[in-house]
């Protein structure tokens, strides 16, 4: 410790200084014109106990900020003391060695702020430092602490009431991280350290500060689920090609803007080129805006730029027709993460992820999310959406393409013909035919039909069709006639079933319609495997 001999009163001011900013230099200055403090000892942390891992800079480079930070101010002195000692450090070693250095009516003070005040109890040896110095407590006027020691006047803490200034080190570190401004926020000689050696600027720096800035502005449950939608969405990544790396970006992101107020929402709306039509969004669909606007907040507060991470934001909500797969994991990611309580359809979408089959697991969120809303408020991407994963299922659910012959292979067609004929015989109908009209029609690979007794057997009939062919893969897509009228139609997309009674099927006759058709049942035996 430096000799301190002479001075009348000394105060030390530790922490973590990471990095020191002007914020910590203001308390400093008006604390020692208040109190009359000869000299300031800014004390910078070297293993602190309380604050470790990702983000912290190295003790060396948080000394050489600080002392650039005070070497223009003849009443500030950096230390070294806390750097230098092995192991932990601890205020009450640094209290007695500076005390050591004093002259022994001088007083020492230790400058903290109100809410490290209010754990002073907690510290190590904590009675002792207040035998050996005297805290004062930087608080906002009107800022009421308890005294965590009683009323003994030996103990009490001096209170300083200064200007409150929004400003931290988290919030500095982030804002380096992001690509942010920091000019003006801390001294110039700090600023350059940190350009000059890389401080605080890596991929991982980036998670570090996002989350730590969400983690400040969002609710503890809407924190917790983003950082759940961020681990699923690197999971999903892994599991199906997508970069891992940007969908964990985009996921920490998806909700930034749910806790924007109408003035940040407002300067948003002005910075993006699409403000009016965001405008719009607002207005007409509020439940989805602030995906849309979080892309533009992930872009103008958070430095992001990559079209396909900027994506993934926006379209979280609404999705969209032919999602690409970054924005089709973090969509999926977000509708399964493990914190999500249950809804309906939530084991149906994490069935069909788990059976790598995407396509159904964004139809069944898709169709869940147009449950939660009127037409009118459905924002028009996700009925968009909607229509185009519902052919695309029907094209995966048909036939799977042989790259190699050309051909299409219409097995999961057929598997699903074979359920419907089965459902068929389950509840005793009559006269099963299935006839494939796939070289003759774009509109089903295969039509069954059968014959139902009466309208309640009709029912029964597709009642258990339509069990049995979800059970193998299949969707209904709709439904036509119903059982009083004779006659029943169910779209499963590659295949088209059609119950009739015995006079309505002799009516419509399709077997004769269709004549050009292959018939692969017939009289209860099927030509084709």
């Amino acid at each position: 410790m430096t000799d301190l001999k002479g001075l009348r009163r000394v105060a030390l001011m530790g922490g973590a200084f990471n990095p020191i900013h002007n914020g910590h230099l203001a308390a400093a200055e008006e604390t020692a014109r208040l109190f009359s403090i000869d000299r300031v000892i800014f004390v910078p942390a070297g293993d602190p106990p309380h604050k470790s891992g990702f983000g912290m800079a190295p003790a060396a480079d948080r000394y050489d900020m600080v002392s650039a930070a005070v070497a223009d101010n003849p009443f500030f002195t950096a230390s070294r003391i806390e750097i230098d000692r092995p192991g932990p450090s601890y205020s009450a070693d640094t209290v007695r060695e500076t005390r050591a250095a004093m002259d022994d009516g001088a007083e020492l003070f230790f400058i903290i702020g109100a809410d490290a005040a209010e754990l002073l109890p907690e510290w190590r040896d904590a009675g002792r430092i207040f035998e050996l110095c005297r805290f004062i407590s930087v608080t906002r006027p009107g800022y009421v602490l308890t005294q965590p020691f009683g009323e003994d006047p030996g103990r009490q803490l001096l209170l300083c009431p200064l200007t409150p200034v929004s400003l931290s080190s988290t919030e500095i570190r982030a804002m380096i991280h992001l690509g942010r401004r920091v000019r003006y926020l801390i001294p110039d000689a700090v600023l350059r350290i940190i350009e000059d050696r890389g401080l605080y600027r890596s991929d991982e720096g980036f998670d570090w500060a996002a989350s730590e800035k969400l983690r400040q502005t969002l609710k503890p449950s809407r924190y917790r689920h983003t950082m759940a939608v961020a681990r699923e969405a690197e999971r999903l990544a892994g599991i199906f090609g997508a970069d891992a790396r940007k969908a964990r970006v985009a996921s920490l992101l998806h909700d930034n803007a749910k806790t924007l107020g109408e003035d940040e929402t407002r300067n948003l709306l002005a910075y993006s080129a699409d403000g009016a039509a965001l405008g719009e969004t607002r207005r007409k669909y509020p439940k989805v805006f602030h995906a849309f606007i979080g892309a533009e907040s992930a872009r103008r507060d958070f430095g992001v730029t990559d079209p396909e991470i900027l994506g993934a934001v926006r379209y979280h909500t609404t999705g969209r027709p032919d999602m690409p797969l970054l924005e089709t994991v973090v969509y999926l990611a977000d509708a399964i993460e493990e914190t999500r309580e249950d809804y309906p359809a939530l084991s149906e979408i994490r069935r069909r992820v788990d059976a790598s089959d995407l396509t159904g697991a964004m139809l069944a969120s898709l169709l869940d999310t147009a449950g939660r809303f009127t037409p009118e408020a459905l924002h028009p991407l996700t009925a968009a959406a909607i229509e185009y994963y519902n052919k695309k299922t029907e094209r995966e659910s048909r036939m799977e393409y042989d790259a190699m012959t050309k051909t299409w292979d219409k097995s999961a067609a057929l598997a699903g013909a074979k359920a419907a004929v089965a459902a068929i015989e389950e509840k005793m109908g009559k006269d099963a035919a299935v006839l494939d009209i796939s070289d003759i029609s774009v509109m089903a690979d295969y039509f069954v039909i059968a014959t139902a007794g009466s309208a309640a057997q009709l029912k029964a009939l597709a009642d258990e069709i339509d069990k049995q062919m979800f059970g193998t893969g299949f969707r209904l897509r709709h439904q036509e006639g119903v059982s009083s009228s004779g006659w029943i139609l169910l779209d499963f997309g590659s295949v088209v079933v059609h119950l009739f009674t015995k006079e309505q099927r002799g009516f419509y006759d399709l077997e004769r319609i269709w004549g050009d058709a292959e018939r692969i049942l017939e009289n209860g035996e099927w030509k084709i495997e």
